[in-house]
């Protein structure tokens, strides 16, 4: 934190929570919950103090994440960690970011409020939010990036499956009542497609789509080296040869040291919740991984990063981490996607982050051994042998893996 220019005892800026409201298109936003129309005058109005939030986000990294300390060790080592003129807004990204995803964790009426507020501020570009194909091929058009409209259709849908799923106390959905919501044009087709899986009992349609999107991004990684890739393949056999069932439980979703009394104001015993059990282990190889991707791939960091290292996400129960993940990975993705529509110039990354990439990327190779080692068990022969099978040609087994989602 020193290294970045960030103190320990630092507070929230008014002003900037404003701006940052403002482009989240939250800044007209009307909730029904009033803990979060609290939330969301307390920081428009007076500095909110940081030492509660800094203190749970070091304890999850110390906890949770040894590759992600290691790499910060080197980076320290060799300079890479500096004062940078976003550090602020990305500290003040991450509490809008906490405060939304423990919010929708615990509360699916906000959910359904934040999502059905997003489709019509994104309706507001003449995207037609119950077609997928035309969000695609729309923010394609404005954007000039066809990742911007696959990542937003992509996600999309796993927020829809908790909304429903979740509004029936976690209950399977009936095929009937799904199709009903699609011929009335409340879901898209791939909202549909998701929610029959599920109405259909086929257990392993979330995970099929949790591994399948793993690989998309590791067949990137494949194509600037053939190493790189080794994390993803790790994270993917693990996940296939040992799948962690989805199930639904009830009560509280929050960081595991959390103490503040923001989340104490949150619970509610009638929450419903999506779990799934993989190992911290995985977790944080995944963790690790995704950062290591997104530092490589992206600019605009002080807004996609934060999403990553937010005590819900950083410091959440095992069985919890998935859940969360993705309701923090939507709102990121949203929040890029109106930054993108509005034209708004995205943030360079560091001149160094290739370099840091790479390391970070050889950091995470010698955890998706050990993974492979201690809980796929495989040898390190085998595992090269299944790389090289499942990399040989990624563009067709990309294809056989969607088709089980």
């Amino acid at each position: 934190m020193e290294a970045l220019g960030l103190k320990a005892n630092m507070s929230t800026d008014p002003g900037l929570m404003k701006a940052l409201l403002c482009q989240f298109k939250l800044d007209d936003f009307e909730a029904e919950s009033k803990v979060m129309r609290q939330f969301f005058e307390a920081v428009t109005q007076k500095p909110q103090p940081l030492d509660s939030f800094f203190e749970v986000t070091k304890k999850g990294l110390m906890t949770k994440q040894p590759a992600v300390l290691d790499f910060l060790e080197e980076a320290l080592s060799r300079g890479w960690l500096v004062p940078f003129d976003h550090s602020k807004t990305a500290v003040h990204v991450a509490f809008i970011f906490e405060a939304l995803t423990a919010a929708m964790a615990n509360n699916n009426s906000f959910l359904i409020d934040i999502q059905d507020h997003f489709l019509k501020k994104r309706g507001d570009y003449g995207l037609k939010t119950n077609s997928a194909l035309h969000t695609f091929w729309k923010i394609r058009k404005l954007t000039g990036s066809s990742f911007d409209g696959l990542k937003t259709v992509s996600v999309d849908p796993g927020i829809t499956y908790f909304r429903f799923r979740r509004a029936q106390g976690g209950k399977i959905l009936k095929k009937d009542f799904v199709k009903m919501l699609y011929q009335a044009g409340q879901i898209t087709f791939l909202d549909y497609k998701l929610l029959c899986s599920d109405a259909r009992r086929h257990v392993g349609h979330v995970h099929a789509a949790l591994i399948t999107n793993i690989y998309e991004a590791g067949t990137v990684e494949y194509k600037e080296g053939v190493s790189e890739a080794l994390a993803a393949h790790a994270l993917c056999e693990e996940a296939y040869k040992h799948p962690h069932p989805q199930r639904f439980s009830s009560g509280s979703v929050l960081p595991e040291q959390s103490s503040a009394a923001f989340y104490t104001s949150l619970l509610d015993p009638k929450n419903t919740y999506p779990t799934t059990d993989f190992d911290s282990e995985w977790i944080a190889l995944y963790h690790s991984w995704n950062s290591a991707f997104v530092l490589n791939e992206f600019d605009d960091l002080p807004f996609l990063l934060p999403k990553l290292y937010i005590p819900s996400v950083v410091d959440a129960k095992p069985e919890n981490y998935l859940f969360t993940r993705v309701i923090a990975l939507w709102l990121a993705i949203n929040l890029f996607l109106f930054r993108r529509l509005d034209g708004v110039q995205l943030v360079k990354g560091p001149d160094e982050k290739k370099e840091m990439a790479s390391l970070w990327r050889d950091i995470n190779k010698k955890y998706a051994v050990d993974l492979s080692k201690n809980k796929t068990h495989v040898s390190r022969r085998q595992f090269q042998k299944s790389f090289k099978e499942n990399f040989s040609h990624p563009l067709f087994h990309l294809i056989q893996l969607a088709l089980k989602i």
